[in-house]
Formats: structure tokens, C-alpha cells, sequence
């Protein structure tokens, strides 16, 4: 009868531990849940920037291509060379990920 009693303190105390790991686990659940949530949102909100900023730089290269005549074209693809391919990279990356 003793062994019986110990062995339901013993797995009442387990009990008692594994209870605290699961509420422990659903508090960083509900946190990264709630992290994911935000990083989602800030990524909509960074990809609706990028494409408003796109749509500019496609717009002003019209009117200066417009403006200056086809000559220029070609002075701003160089123009727009200048920038690091790395920041190409990651826009394009952008913007087809999404």
C-alpha cells in the first residue's frame, strides 16, 4: 500500500511539472504566434511600399525618357547601374516573392 502511495505522489509531483512545461510551451506559443502576426503584417506593409516606390521610379523614368528624348535611355539604365546589385537583388527578391 506505501509503494502505492508514493507512486501516486511521485507521478502527481510528474504531473504537476509536466503541467508547467505546457503552460510554459502555450505562453511562447501565443508569443511567436503573435510575432509571426506582426512580421506578416510589416512584410505586406514593406511589399506595398516597394511597388508604390517601383511604380515612381518606372513613372519618372518615362517622363525623363519623354523629356530628354530616346538618347537618354541609355544614359539612365547606366544611371540606374550605378546602384549596388546587391539592393537590385533584394528588391527583385522582393518583389517576386510576394
Amino acid at each position: 500500500m506505501e509503494v502505492r502511495e508514493n507512486l501516486c505522489e511521485n507521478l502527481a509531483a510528474v504531473n504537476a511539472v509536466l503541467r508547467e512545461h505546457l503552460d510554459k510551451a502555450n505562453e511562447v506559443n501565443l508569443a511567436l504566434r503573435e510575432g509571426v502576426e506582426k512580421l506578416m503584417v510589416d512584410w505586406m506593409r514593406a511589399q506595398e511600399e516597394l511597388e508604390l516606390k517601383e511604380g515612381e521610379w518606372h513613372n519618372e523614368r518615362e517622363r525623363f525618357v519623354r523629356a530628354e528624348g530616346r538618347a537618354n535611355e541609355a544614359f539612365w539604365i547606366y544611371t540606374c547601374k550605378l546602384l549596388p546589385p546587391k539592393l537590385w537583388d533584394t528588391a527583385l527578391g522582393v518583389r517576386h516573392s510576394g
